[in-house]
């Protein structure tokens, strides 16, 4: 089934209640492609949800619901709230580069893999829904570009319970926000672009974890810079460490000599790093990140390297178990540490 018109978005509604049953192999498509777009109103209630299922009642028996990149053009709109979607093969809902649907009271249950994936420039509203007993990820971003509004979701029992980050180079500014189950990053993520600070927005509560041999990286080479903020709270820290969990087990958050450039500034309140391999924390010739109430540890390397002309103002702070120095500063580098009573840094045990 697919809703699609030449510059126009027709509209199917269905009504609280009703439930679609789909043979095996078919879908649900809004949009096609261009000039193609649609749209879907599917509005049940807290007592008679609208249900899109397979007819067979078979996990992965169908292809789910697929929104294109066109399904926002041309007017296009589509509300999903209080659905229940199951059943789907490789997710229960594709959302492929648009703005659409906006998804609220949502139950999105028993794929044959994901629960919901976002590819291209995908922004969706997904709020006060509930994902569970996907064999994968209940939410799988395929690219840096996905940058979903979440709030008020659920996770339990699925196979991977986190959402799934691809990484990349992030060409423009991202938020991260808290959802209650951890980010689990499959590469690299490099925030840099040409003469602009892009930024990564880090909200409190928040862990990621890295796959084995990635990082976060913010800057690049020349004249490409980019920004962290990072600003935990004392009862809702933000944790970066490796998905395996093991000392040494991804390569830590990285700063080049270009991140303080053009206006790039980064901020580290509340935050653990803990068990990376050459460094928690390496700056090469940077003014940033300023940390403040951070904890560094357990890394098979060092804390905190300083290197180049680095110079680094850091309050309240810990380094603790690394194999290597808590702190180590090398050529030039520099650093404000503590500077008075009520400021103290603590290392030790390193």
């Amino acid at each position: 089934m697919t809703i699609s018109e030449y510059t126009t978005a027709p509209r199917l509604t269905i009504n609280a209640g009703v439930a679609l049953e789909f043979a095996s192999g078919k879908k649900l498509t809004v949009g096609g492609g261009y000039p193609y777009s649609g749209s879907l109103y599917a509005l049940g209630t807290a007592a008679s949800r609208v249900v899109f299922r397979a007819y067979s009642s078979v996990d992965g028996d169908w292809e789910g619901i697929h929104f294109t990149q066109y399904s926002d053009d041309w007017g296009g709109v589509s509300l999903m709230d209080y659905v229940t979607v199951r059943h789907a093969n490789n997710q229960n809902i594709l959302i492929e580069n648009t703005s659409q649907p906006t998804l609220t009271n949502g139950i999105i249950r028993n794929s044959l893999h994901d629960g919901i994936v976002l590819t291209g420039a995908a922004n969706p509203v997904i709020q006060n829904n509930s994902f569970s007993n996907h064999p994968g990820y209940p939410l799988r971003f395929s690219n840096w570009d996905c940058d979903p509004y979440l709030s008020g979701n659920t996770f339990t029992s699925n196979g991977m319970n986190y959402i799934s980050l691809s990484g990349g180079d992030y060409g423009a500014s991202r938020t991260l926000r808290f959802t209650g189950i951890p980010y689990h990053v499959l590469g690299d993520i490099i925030m840099s672009e040409y003469t602009t600070p892009v930024r990564l927005t880090v909200k409190p509560g928040i862990t990621m974890l890295f796959d084995p041999g990635t990082s976060l990286q913010i800057g690049g080479g020349y004249p490409y810079t980019g920004s962290l903020y990072a600003d935990g709270t004392a009862d809702s820290l933000i944790t970066f460490k490796p998905y395996n969990n093991t000392a040494g087990g991804w390569d830590g958050i990285q700063f080049t000599m270009y991140s303080d450039d053009w206006g790039g500034t980064a901020s580290m309140k509340y935050c653990i790093v803990e068990k990376a391999a050459t460094a928690n924390l390496f700056c090469t010739g940077t003014t940033q990140p300023i940390i403040r109430n951070c904890t560094f540890r357990n890394s098979t390397g060092d804390g905190l390297k300083l290197t180049g002309d680095a110079n680094l103002s850091i309050k309240n702070s810990t380094f603790t178990y690394n194999t290597g120095n808590g702190i180590f500063l090398e050529g030039t580098a520099t650093m404000s540490l503590g500077d008075s009573s009520n400021l103290t840094c603590n290392v030790y045990n390193n």
